[in-house]
Order: structure tokens, then C-alpha cells, then sequence
């Protein structure tokens, strides 16, 4: 395969895309978010949380387990495939 183009932003900066980087699954427009969830009057992290994304637009259009999970043990969780824009992130539990 062919080394890519680069692409001249300007005097410092020079961008090349090297198409073995690009994730093929990805979503144009869509991204992750991820976070750990934690009770601010303890501290402790908070388990078996939902985690939710309400879209700009009030209410997602595919399907909403796409954009729904849970917390972990760590009250770590992760959501991908959220469209690119302001989000509102709800967390109940």
C-alpha cells in the first residue's frame, strides 16, 4: 500500500492519515463517552448504576438500549455510538 498524502495545515503542522489507523467499524459523527460514578455525600464508588443518554433533540430516535448501560464494580462505565453535539448524561441508582 501507498504512503498517504500529506496534508499542509500550515507552516508547523503537517497531517498524513495512514489509512492502517482507521478503525473501519467506527461511526462518522458518533463517539464514546465514559466515566466513573461515584455518591458525592460518601465518596464510595456506585455500582449497577444506568447511565443514560438523552439526546439534544429530547429523546433517541434507534434504539435506547444502544444508549444505556450500567456501572461496573469500580462504577466505571462506557457508551459508544453517541452522536457528536451536547448530550445529556442521566445517571440513576
Amino acid at each position: 500500500m501507498a504512503a498517504p498524502d500529506p496534508v499542509v495545515k500550515s507552516k508547523l503542522v503537517t497531517e498524513w492519515l495512514d489509512p492502517a489507523c482507521i478503525d473501519p467499524t467506527a461511526q462518522v459523527g458518533k463517539g464514546c463517552i465514559s466515566g466513573q460514578v461515584c455518591n458525592k455525600h460518601t465518596g464510595m464508588m456506585v455500582t449497577d448504576a444506568t447511565v443514560e443518554v438523552v439526546l439534544s433533540g429530547g429523546s433517541y430516535q434507534g434504539s435506547a438500549a444502544d444508549l444505556t448501560t450500567t456501572t461496573n464494580a469500580q462504577g466505571i462505565f462506557q457508551l459508544c455510538g453517541v452522536p457528536a453535539g451536547d448530550q445529556t448524561v442521566v445517571v440513576r441508582g
